[in-house]
């Protein structure tokens, strides 16, 4: 890729930090046992990350929370990193059952979807340094 505009550079950068926001959520949400909310934050963090490459690649995001379907957009611009986050397509369920009663998640799901999310947003993050974004 060659290099972003300044406005395109902005927004991905802005795509990572709200990416690593959740992330902190979800880890101090998880410490404090709120499992359900770390889920969720969990969940967020890893769709924005991943949203922020179809960004990069000024390529359409869909407005939902379908993980997968976004991994889908991202194979044929990075087969690697599609590869490398795909077990963050098991969160999607976490961004909408947890906001209603009767969802529980238990603390070895919470450490699982807080561990997927860290390693996405990782991922995410060097792959887009290498692209010329730094991100938190």
């Amino acid at each position: 890729m060659g290099s972003l505009p300044d406005d395109l550079r902005d927004i991905v950068r802005e795509w990572g930090e709200k990416a690593h926001q959740d992330l902190l959520d979800a880890q101090q949400l998880l410490n404090v046992r709120s499992y359900a909310n770390a889920a969720f934050h969990a969940q967020q963090s890893a769709e924005k990350a991943l949203k922020s490459v179809l960004v990069l690649h000024q390529h359409e995001y869909p407005y939902s929370h379908d993980i997968e379907e976004i991994l889908k957009r991202i194979s044929p611009l990075s087969p690697e990193l599609a590869e490398t986050c795909a077990r963050a397509a098991t969160l999607s369920p976490f961004a909408v059952t947890t906001r209603y009663p009767g969802k529980t998640v238990d603390l070895v799901q919470a450490e699982r979807a807080v561990e997927i999310a860290e390693r996405v947003y990782g991922s995410v993050r060097d792959y887009i340094a290498t692209n010329g974004v730094a991100w938190p």
